[in-house]
């Protein structure tokens, strides 16, 4: 649980019970890397993640929303969750944690879910939001189509209740299938809108990622950056299996094996 300012000064963060989940690193002020995954073996080479690579000349607000949020964890100050940090955020850019009484970030999902006006993609390790939940069945009522694609661990775990009224109400729901003898996971976190629009960052669309860890989304329409998460989920939703064919006993052998049963990753 650290902040990086230079090579030679680490700075644990402010709050124990808080969860560092960024993955990110400003140079110069000038180019942002951020995405899901983490640095890594694991995140460079065996997982299923994005990498984004942002330069200040073409998003400046993009950039000094982060430059203001670094500076602001940098103090240590934990004031910065209702006063600084969320001062740093802008129309694209949202951070955790800031409080419950200002989920910036969980309105940042919500707005583009009620925007919706034709299709929704979820790529997403952790959908368990409920105000996230609710605000997808409303699109369902709305008839926009909705996919959602988790990975194949979750097929076999306990049946997220909101998913399955989800998924009654006509949500598609697929798992990608990844190795556990590797540790590999399906990783991402983002959201595809009309497949105008993506919403990106650190953060799982959960309870702990949009409201207590420290974590980024951000929301962006250019349309180069959009086709690659376009046709990321393409290929991923034709490679992926349903719930019925991913599903086992999970009290056999074969079951556990194959899907790291009991294992912690």
């Amino acid at each position: 649980m650290l902040f990086v300012k230079t090579k030679n000064i680490i700075k644990p963060a402010p709050g124990s019970s808080r969860l560092v989940h960024n993955k990110f690193v400003l140079i110069d002020n000038k180019i942002l890397v951020n995405g899901s995954g983490n640095w890594s073996s694991t995140a460079v080479s065996i997982n299923l993640e994005n990498l984004a690579v942002l330069n200040h000349a073409e998003v400046p607000d993009i950039l000094e929303a982060f430059e203001c949020a670094f500076d602001a964890f940098w103090t240590g100050d934990a004031n910065m969750f209702s006063n600084s940090l969320s001062a740093c955020e802008n129309q694209r850019v949202r951070f955790s944690p800031i409080g419950q009484r200002n989920p910036n970030s969980v309105a940042l999902i919500v707005d583009e879910i009620k925007q919706a006006e034709v299709s929704i993609e979820i790529a997403m390790h952790h959908l368990t939001n409920k105000d996230v939940y609710r605000e997808l069945s409303a699109a369902r009522s709305r008839n926009i189509e909705i996919k959602i694609l988790g990975d194949d661990d979750s097929c076999n775990a306990r049946e997220n209740d909101d998913l399955v009224k989800l998924v009654s109400e006509g949500a598609k729901v697929k798992y990608m299938q990844t190795s556990c003898e590797l540790f590999q996971l399906s990783h991402n976190k983002f959201g595809i809108f009309d497949r105008k629009k993506v919403i990106n960052g650190s953060g799982n669309w959960s309870k702990a990622g949009l409201t207590k860890n420290y974590e980024n989304f951000i929301a962006f329409s250019d349309n180069s950056d959009v086709k690659v998460f376009n046709t990321f989920f393409e290929n991923a939703w034709r490679d992926s299996v349903t719930p019925e064919e991913c599903k086992c006993d999970r009290n056999t052998d074969e079951c556990k094996k194959k899907y790291c049963l009991g294992r912690s990753f």
